[in-house]
């Protein structure tokens, strides 16, 4: 019962065979985060306390790379990973990191062509949120019309009738007072209701560019 990165760290130090893949972290937002998640997780950090040395420590470039050992693709987008698992079916894939919204579009397809549904695991060491945030630029090359139209706008994507409309293609509620819609988040759909592990803070900047520079050293270089 796999669930989070150091149990897939457990099957590869035991000789299990597994087919692992995420988007590249270079070239995609969600790639990025699924391997924070795999170095927090082999450092036994939160990614908020994560720090330079803890991503240049062996023992966990170690554990991140033995885990890499066992992808089979690493794509430009996590929409292109949802496509190509229904594409390609469980003989090519076990394991896959991508957004949770991905799972809600293709779990479906999924059972309905190989009879095996998408699910997602939330890693029990905990998880992290893709916010998509919303910014009203004010600058003296922007004119009181476009601030008018930018904040008109963001009133029209937090009104509870578009947010429920967002929730058909995965995006959780940003408007606090717009309940979840329990037909869309549901086991069915191969996603939880509610988050059932803890949400992580991010990592500070200089993290992120640690673990990018590493990444050419724990990638399967093979693919």
């Amino acid at each position: 019962n796999i669930q989070g990165f150091m149990d897939l760290f457990e099957l590869a130090r035991n000789g299990i065979d597994f087919k692992w893949g995420h988007p590249d972290p270079q070239l995609s937002n969600g790639g990025t985060m699924t391997v924070l998640l795999e170095f927090a997780e082999a450092a036994g950090k939160p990614p908020s306390e994560l720090t330079v040395e803890d991503i240049l420590n062996e023992t966990v470039i170690e554990i991140v790379k033995t885990i890499e050992k066992h992808a089979v693709a690493y794509g430009k987008s996590t929409g292109f990973f949802g496509a190509w698992a229904v594409d390609n079916g469980p003989e090519a894939i076990s394991f896959f990191g991508v957004y949770e919204s991905i799972v809600l579009e293709n779990s479906y397809k999924a059972q309905k062509k190989w009879n095996n549904q998408i699910i997602a695991v939330y890693p029990s060491f905990g998880t992290l949120l893709s916010d998509h945030p919303f910014v009203i630029l004010r600058a003296e090359w922007i004119n009181k019309w476009q601030e008018f139209a930018a904040a008109e706008y963001l009133y029209f994507l937090l009104l509870p009738e578009i947010q429920q409309k967002a929730q058909i293609h995965g995006f959780r509620p940003a408007n606090p007072s717009v309940p979840l819609n329990p037909e869309v988040f549901s086991e069915k759909n191969g996603v939880e209701k509610e988050i059932p592990v803890r949400v992580f803070l991010p990592p500070s900047g200089g993290v992120l560019e640690a673990i990018l520079k590493v990444w050419e050293k724990v990638k399967n270089p093979g693919v």
